[in-house]
């Protein structure tokens, strides 16, 4: 007689269900490490060339050539992402709303597009790729390239594995599949309009040409003003009702919608390429309908793939203009790198934060069935305050201790300005409080990818899909993103009190910036009419980052999906407070006494 456990260890699925998701990601990387290796290469090219190679060495020409690129950038961007923003704004809020938010994103686009232009002649330059070499093996790009290459190897080990009958070890079944959804992202339809007229008494129906392949048809939707039928072959009278679709009389605002599972062996539209679909028309006069169609690969989970690759090669290439374009800043910067990392403090939360992470998958939470929202909650909490623990730490460290122990002062009697010591100093915090945040980001992706099996177990549930897993998985990376950019913020603000004050008061003040910062909506939006706590209020929401711009917790709790454009504009918010924070730092540290 079979155990419990037994019968529950044989329907526990295998590492394909939860580490497919993790493969996804790895994939991506592997992409953006390729796609970096070409773009270097295609930069080390043109630094052949002699005009291009010296073209960073003529200052005159530098700046004429960077801001007619950056010129060309803006346009691009504004083409892109200002027009469709300034449209979408002006239809939802008027001309008023969409000229300020206009405003506001070419405020952060005109220096952003500059700066890219810059970085790309820099790039271009002999002086870059004659450095490059120094560039990869030390500093923040040799252990952030250490992770991409990492995960490239678990991304080739998972598809050779997967394309080998060996279940019990593949990381991903059918890789080739799945690779071959990438190429048909381009053809992904939303809600695709497609409109006809049915004639009344058409018999077998009447056919209507469309080209769908069934595997990637995700939803149909109908506006008609009479009851119609639909099928994937002509309606005749003995034809199984299984295969009919019954369109009901809409009232052109809510559409009759056709969700489409090609697993059903019933389904009204078969498996495989569907050229024409029949519609019989039951109504008494013409019907006049409206299809939308909707369509998305196999496999759309892969459109994960080319979104992790942009980010690498950014990652990348933004490392390397930097190295360039600011030599100095990056000379600090490193320097900063390396002493922070090297900290024991620092390994201390590495691996701390590691372990809690772990942890998380088998604390019970009580929930009904939810824990996994109170995994994400907790565990994103302990990120984004450890990483901005270990931001103010590193800020403290390296600006406050050294102008005390007068190592500033030796620093400064170098070519080296005030300005860039203070700019290297916030790059070098960031890039190792970057590196922090991706390692623990890639143990948290593994951690809630896993969960959902690890529920199965205690639960016994039935079957976990790795597309679930992947679900949960990809709901949490907006958060990510945006409790960085938080601690972005804080970076920039840290350095900024570090020029003036010690470790104990940067840490005491950030703490109650990072207090305020979260209760300034309910401060503002308080109803008490008495005047100092109103006054109060919008003080501290004027002085005061509002942090709760950077929280999603209540939306990644509830299942609520966080848009592209709320991201975009956190960013920018993110990088005005983080400039006007460093303006502040540079002039606090302008006429301090380092003597």
């Amino acid at each position: 007689m079979f155990s419990t456990d037994l019968l529950l260890a044989q329907s526990t699925p295998g590492p394909s269900t939860w580490l497919t998701p993790i493969w996804l990601v790895s994939v991506g990387v592997l992409a953006g490490v390729v796609g970096s290796a070409i773009v270097v290469g295609l930069f080390w090219l043109l630094s052949r060339v002699s005009f291009i190679g010296n073209l960073y060495e003529d200052k005159t020409a530098r700046y004429r050539v960077s801001l007619g690129i950056g010129a060309v950038v803006l346009v691009v961007l504004t083409a892109l992402i200002v027009v469709p923003q300034w449209r979408a704004t002006q239809a939802a809020e008027g001309s008023g709303a969409a000229l300020t938010s206009t405003a506001v994103m070419l405020l952060a686009f005109i220096p952003g597009s500059a700066a890219i232009g810059f970085g790309i002649v820099a790039l271009a330059s002999r002086r870059a790729m004659g450095s490059l070499t120094e560039s990869i093996s030390e500093g923040a790009l040799y252990w952030f390239g250490a992770v991409f290459i990492g995960l490239s190897v678990f991304a080739i080990t998972g598809f050779v594995l997967g394309m080998m009958d060996l279940p019990s070890v593949q990381f991903v079944r059918a890789p080739d599949r799945k690779l071959e959804s990438i190429l048909r992202l381009q053809y992904a339809k939303s809600a695709e309009p497609v409109e006809f007229e049915i004639p009344a008494d058409n018999g077998t129906g009447t056919a209507i040409d469309v080209s769908i392949d069934s595997k990637e048809l995700k939803l149909l939707q109908f506006f008609s003003d009479q009851r119609i039928e639909m099928a994937a072959e002509p309606i005749e009278n003995d034809l199984d009702t299984s295969r009919i679709f019954p369109i009901a009389e809409s009232d052109g605002k809510e559409p009759v919608n056709y969700y489409h599972f090609s697993t059903y062996d019933n389904s009204p539209i078969t498996e495989g390429t569907i050229k024409q679909l029949y519609f019989r028309n039951l109504g008494d006069g013409p019907a006049h309908v409206r299809m939308l169609v909707t369509t998305q690969p196999e496999y759309p989970e892969v459109a994960i793939i080319p979104q992790t690759a942009f980010w690498v090669l950014a990652v990348i290439l933004i490392y390397l203009m930097q190295r360039t374009a600011l030599p100095q800043i990056s000379a600090i910067a490193l320097s900063t790198f390396k002493t922070e990392t090297a900290q024991p403090v620092y390994s201390l939360f590495l691996i701390l934060g590691t372990l809690f992470a772990v942890a998380s998958i088998f604390i019970p939470y009580y929930t009904f069935d939810e824990d996994i929202k109170m995994l994400k909650d907790a565990v994103l909490t302990v990120m984004l305050v450890a990483s901005i623990f270990m931001a103010v730490w590193a800020a403290s460290k390296s600006i406050a201790e050294e102008i005390e122990g007068r190592t500033s002062l030796t620093v400064l009697s170098k070519p080296i300005g005030r300005r860039d010591f203070i700019i290297g100093k916030f790059l070098g915090v960031v890039w190792s409080t970057g590196l922090l945040y991706v390692v623990l980001t890639v143990v948290f992706l593994v951690v809630v990818s896993f969960k959902p099996v690890y529920d199965m177990r205690e639960t016994q549930a039935s079957e976990v899909l790795w597309q679930q897993c992947f679900a949960e998985m990809a709901s949490i990376i907006p958060a990510l993103v945006l409790a960085f950019m938080e601690v972005v913020v804080f970076v920039a603000i840290s350095v900024a009190v570090s020029t003036r004050l010690p470790i104990m008061a940067n840490l005491l003040l950030c703490f109650s910036v990072y207090l305020l910062g979260h209760l300034t909506p309910l401060i503002v939006q308080s109803n008490i009419a008495f005047e100092p706590v109103v006054f109060f209020g919008q003080f501290v929401a004027t002085i005061v980052p509002v942090l709760d711009h950077f929280n999603v917790q209540a939306a990644l709790t509830g299942g609520r999906e966080v848009p592209l454009a709320y991201l975009g504009w956190a960013s920018i918010y993110c990088f005005l407070y983080a400039g006007i924070a460093l303006l502040l730092a540079l002039l606090l540290f302008e006429d301090r006494d380092l003597a």
